[in-house]
């Protein structure tokens, strides 16, 4: 049991957020020493360390601290500061503990007497033993170390990319007979071929050929090779030849974002019942997919994928619409995957079903799309990925 006075206890005074951080405090005894945090119920934490100098950084997701709690670590012998600040993706709150010299991190989760639930940081000096945590505590989380994991155990960012459409579903025919089905393989595998080549990017094909896969088989594609990002390709079309331009969709938790975001969402949905599936069997998954998938953060890193997307193929072809579109498409439904669409051109528009037939113009849209996804999973890569190892090894923060 930690027997040394307190070093260091905040408390928020008045009505705090149900989101908040409300409690941080630092102690130590002969083995290390422990940061105390009472934290919202059911937070997810990720924590990591890293080297040269040595770190162990703590993200809170979906939370923040306190307007007034101030974290410091002032006459700790282990932790030198401790520096705190919004995430990298603006989703939740990530603190860095300076340490004098390294130190082996364990977490835990505790619920107290009194209903509070308490987020231990136990830093253990090197060649001691860490205090038993009770037979009340959860179990530890897995300490990810950056610069000390081998290279194997890092592992790549799997993108899922969709070509929409295929086998007997051809999708849109332009006014001179080109498919849809045809023009979005033929993107998504030069996309495939230019995200193969960066390091710590592995790219998987919802489809190869021209074959039929349905909706629902699409998503399932993307979880049997565990995709951190899943981007649908598709061609735009039009009962008028006038529309053209890009569009860029993520799903909507409340039905489109606009007339046309629904009319394109129903067109797309319906391709099931083109080739004879029946979507009744996948209501109750539907449905529990909308629950999962409407939670904040899947959303909001959908978002920050569109948008990323969305500012390099304004370069190629300009948009449809300035804005990231909403609709309810079925293929994007994934609960846990960041998912968008991207309607690269108007099939039914003459000039841009010409655009799509030529190589030069499908490559272009390609290294567009495939230098959004790069920024976007330099940015945003999850922990545990080789590409995220080397942003936290470079990322400094300063306090305030």
């Amino acid at each position: 049991m930690l027997a040394l006075a307190s070093l260091c206890i905040a408390f928020f005074s008045g009505a705090a957020r149900a989101s908040d951080v409300r409690h941080f405090q630092i102690s130590h005894d002969g083995n290390g020493s422990r940061a105390t945090l009472i934290v919202p119920a059911g937070l997810d934490y990720r924590v990591f360390t890293l080297n040269h100098p040595a770190r162990v950084v703590l993200d809170l997701l979906n939370t923040q601290l306190a307007d007034n709690l101030k974290p410091s670590a002032q006459g700790d012998p282990l932790i030198s500061d401790i520096r705190y600040a919004p995430r990298f993706n603006g989703n939740g709150e990530r603190l860095v503990f300076d340490l004098r010299h390294d130190a082996v991190p364990r977490s835990f989760m505790h619920r107290t007497q009194g209903g509070s639930t308490q987020l231990i940081l136990q830093l253990s000096e090197k060649n001691t033993t860490t205090a038993s945590a009770g037979k009340s505590h959860t179990p530890a989380k897995t300490v990810i170390t950056a610069s000390k994991a081998q290279p194997s155990r890092l592992r790549d960012v799997v993108i899922a990319i969709d070509p929409g459409h295929g086998g007997r579903d051809s999708g849109a025919i332009g006014p001179n007979g080109l498919e849809e089905k045809n023009v979005t393989l033929k993107i998504a595998e030069d996309l495939c071929r230019r995200l193969s080549k960066v390091k710590g990017i592995k790219p998987v094909l919802t489809r190869t050929g021209d074959y039929y896969v349905g909706l629902a088989e699409r998503r399932r594609i993307a979880h049997k090779h565990h995709a951190d990002l899943f981007i649908s390709i598709h061609a735009d079309s039009s009962p008028y030849h006038s529309p053209k331009g890009s569009t860029v969709y993520t799903l909507s938790e409340h039905g489109a974002s606009s007339v046309a975001a629904r009319i394109l969402a129903e067109s797309e949905n319906s391709a099931d019942k083109v080739a004879g599936v029946n979507l009744s069997n996948e209501q109750p998954v539907v449905r529990d997919t909308i629950l999962n998938l409407s939670q904040r953060g899947s959303i909001a890193r959908s978002m920050y994928l569109a948008r990323d997307v969305m500012g390099q193929v304004n370069d190629v072809l300009p948009l449809h619409s300035d804005e990231v579109e909403r609709a309810a498409f079925v293929v994007l439904k994934s609960p846990d995957i960041p998912s968008i669409l991207v309607e690269t051109a108007f099939i039914s528009n003459r000039h841009e079903e010409k655009q799509l037939a030529s190589w030069k113009f499908r490559n272009r849209v390609a290294a567009a799309i495939a230098k959004g996804v790069k920024r976007y999973v330099t940015r945003y890569a999850p922990p545990g990925t080789l590409i995220a190892a080397r942003r936290d090894a470079m990322f400094t923060l300063k306090q305030g």
